[in-house]
């Protein structure tokens, strides 16, 4: 497939189905994501992701953001989030137990506009000195929010 601006799928595939695209879109929204690996994860080149029902581990969201503060590599992306099935407060993520929210006064809200937005995110830095903010909730259903590229960011 050659999709340039956005795919939206709200579709149930079998776990063994792998999107190929030739060239990944500017955002990538699926539901029922059980299917998205961290190797389609880590070679994906989207400005917007955002996967529910998702199998990604912790193990896998340590590998990703150890390969994202790099300089160089997502030099796109400005939203990750993620609703998965299998984080948990087991297992570090970048060196912190899940959950992961700034936990001292004052509050704060990070944001890019619309939906795209933390409460009490922790700050992480990249090589190249660009900032992003990140949030693990592992309430209801565990859900991990990444907001990169000068975001919005408030007391509140």
């Amino acid at each position: 497939m050659n999709i340039t601006q956005k795919i939206v799928c709200l579709q149930k595939f079998p776990s063994n189905f792998r999107l190929k695209l030739d060239k990944f879109p500017e955002e990538i929204l699926l539901h029922y994501s059980c299917w998205f690996t961290i190797d389609q994860l880590l070679d994906c080149t989207c400005v917007r992701i955002e996967l529910w029902g998702s199998l990604l581990s912790n193990q896998d969201m340590d590998v990703f953001f150890r390969k994202s503060k790099k300089s160089g590599s997502f030099p796109n992306l400005c939203w990750l989030q993620i609703e998965s099935k299998k984080t948990d407060n087991k297992s570090p993520i970048l060196g912190m137990i899940p959950p992961i929210e700034r936990h001292h006064s004052p509050r704060m809200r990070a944001s890019l506009g619309g939906d795209s937005n933390i409460l009490n995110p922790v700050r992480v830095a990249k090589e190249d000195g660009t900032i992003g903010w990140l949030k693990l909730d592992l309430a209801t259903s565990s859900t991990l929010k990444f907001l990169v590229r000068n975001p919005i960011a408030s007391s509140i």
